[in-house]
């Protein structure tokens, strides 16, 4: 449970940032904690290449996410409209898709929809809670010989299609 009310706490950490923040439009080969991707008035569409150096991924994010520090200070928070949090995979975290599945039965999902992927597992669902639906994807991938996690709790099926494309795009730098 201390686990599951972390993730939740992360999620709200994500939906309640302000990604309003402009740049110069100037294109950013890598980018460092609190750095814009592209302009803020693009649509989420016009996802970008960008370099996640503190964890060695390049992944495609919407313009206009901003890349920081993850809660932990291991991994990367993207903040936009496809927040995620992506580090490498701790002692904590479900490395089966089993795991992640018995974790979730304490959230009772619903639509839980597992996809197997070429070097990993991806497992989104949804569940009501007191602030109504939400939306939760939890994503494992070796890349680079490393274990690598992509997650998020978010509110709408736009955010977590979104999420599910970052996850998806990660690749060794």
């Amino acid at each position: 449970m201390k686990k599951q009310c972390a993730l939740f706490a992360v999620a709200l950490a994500v939906l309640a940032c302000d990604t309003s923040s402009k740049t110069d439009g100037a294109e950013l080969p890598s980018k460092q904690p609190g750095e814009v991707v592209g302009d803020s008035k693009s649509e989420a569409a016009d996802a970008e290449t960008t370099k996640l150096d503190k964890v060695g991924l390049t992944a495609m994010v919407p313009a206009g996410s901003v890349v920081s520090d993850g809660l932990t200070g291991d991994g990367v928070m993207i903040m936009g409209s496809a927040p995620v949090n992506i580090g490498e995979v701790t002692a904590m975290d479900a490395k089966t898709m089993a795991a992640a599945k018995r974790e979730a039965a304490g959230f009772k999902p619903t639509n839980l929809k597992e996809e197997k992927l070429a070097d990993g597992w991806m497992l989104s669902f949804e569940n009501t809670g007191s602030l109504g639906t939400n939306y939760w994807l939890q994503s494992v991938r070796t890349i680079g010989g490393k274990q690598f996690k992509c997650d998020t709790t978010v509110t709408n099926n736009e955010q977590l299609a979104a999420a599910r494309a970052v996850c998806k795009s990660l690749h060794k730098s």
